[in-house]
């Protein structure tokens, strides 16, 4: 198991203290270790790790506790060494480890802590966003929502801050902008800090559909819906209606043509896929736990969750196979956005176009838009 270590924040006491096989102090975080307390997004912060698994971690100190003391401090930056004494804070942290110790044994039985590890590096990446403050203030005057895009420094906003307690794992904004409401039509508030820079997306292509076609065996990387509206001999906008009906767990009064209806199931094998759907065992293909309440959400569910830690695993190996090409800057489901400088577009550009692998499933190709 990994190191669990509280930051100086969470104890007030200015040492990083870990809590594994024993409580320990130390100057510097703990290589590898769970973080718990820290200010910034962290790859292995544990809370946003149990939030995945439907679990909460319990409160160091009782917030009732910590609130009268905020209060009569004036503050949130409390050494809880003075507050509560040496042998307070000591029995407190022993009490704190007693109850996570159970709850990290548990997400780490399956093997699915570390795949998100792996995939929060994307998240952990972020930059802050530059927006024209100008535009931003004029289009709240006007009555758009943007007041989470009024940057805090100069020009920037603080880096957004993602945490994964939805039903199926989909990223939900708790902090700094609201970028997954942006309208489309009001991105251009964002910025790029470079001069003569793009703001672009790498989006996944297809990537839900080519997920569940993956998944029985039927090999693929490109526009799923337009390979299969050569293969069914349907209109490609017909087959993406249909297509999205299926794997959105629609009822039969969406609209779709009971006979294209049937072509998509045939297409994407649904009784092979409900089997290895099944095979899981109520966890997504990664092994996060998958409560599912309706029969027909049994495939839209586990396809749009293991769809979320395709995205997050296959944009860390993009963050990282770039470099200091471009700064990452959010996510809106399966799009990324970057920050490029100029001279870095056509490398940018070609690392893009690789596409990448991402196990168990295969290649996903990328589109990239905002170079035009």
């Amino acid at each position: 198991m990994r190191e669990i270590t509280l930051f100086p924040s969470a104890t007030g006491t200015g040492r990083f203290v870990s809590v594994r096989e024993r409580v320990r102090a130390h100057v510097t975080l703990p290589e590898g270790s769970y973080s718990v307390g820290s200010s910034v997004a962290a790859a292995a912060g544990l809370e946003d790790i149990l939030t995945a698994w439907g679990r909460e971690l319990p409160p160091l100190v009782d917030p009732a506790y910590r609130a009268a003391y905020a209060t009569w401090l004036g503050g949130e930056d409390i050494d809880w060494g003075l507050a509560l004494g040496p042998r307070g804070l000591a029995a407190a942290v022993a009490k704190w480890r007693r109850e996570v110790i159970p709850l990290v044994e548990e997400i780490e039985e399956g093997g699915y802590a570390e795949i998100l590890i792996r995939g929060r590096h994307v998240l952990e990446a972020l930059q802050p966003i530059r927006v024209s403050e100008t535009r931003v203030r004029s289009l709240i005057e006007a009555g758009v929502p943007l007041s989470s895009f009024l940057p805090h420094r100069g020009s920037e906003c603080p880096p957004v801050k993602y945490d994964h307690s939805t039903k199926t794992g989909r990223l939900k904004v708790v902090d700094g902008p609201r970028v997954l409401t942006l309208p489309k039509e009001h991105r251009g508030i964002l910025a790029s800090r470079y001069p003569g820079g793009r703001i672009v997306s790498v989006d996944f292509v297809s990537l839900e559909p080519r997920l569940a076609l993956h998944a029985v065996g039927r090999a693929g990387s490109g526009d799923a819906y337009e390979e299969m509206s050569q293969q069914m001999g349907e209109p490609r906008a017909r087959t993406k209606i249909a297509t999205l009906s299926f794997l959105y767990g629609a009822a039969s009064s969406d609209g779709v043509a009971s006979d294209v209806r049937a072509k998509v199931r045939e297409h994407f094998r649904v009784d092979r896929l409900r089997e290895v759907i099944l095979g899981c065992r109520g966890r997504n293909a990664y092994g996060r736990p998958l409560p599912v309440d309706e029969d027909r959400l049994l495939i839209p569910h586990w396809v749009q969750s293991s769809a979320v830690d395709v995205c997050l695993l296959g944009f860390s190996e993009v963050v990282d196979r770039l470099g200091a090409l471009a700064d990452p800057l959010f996510l809106v489901h399966d799009a990324l956005f970057l920050d490029v400088p100029p001279e870095n577009l056509q490398g940018v550009s070609a690392a893009v176009a690789e596409g990448v692998n991402v196990s168990p499933f295969g290649h996903f190709a990328f589109s990239l838009n905002g170079l035009e």
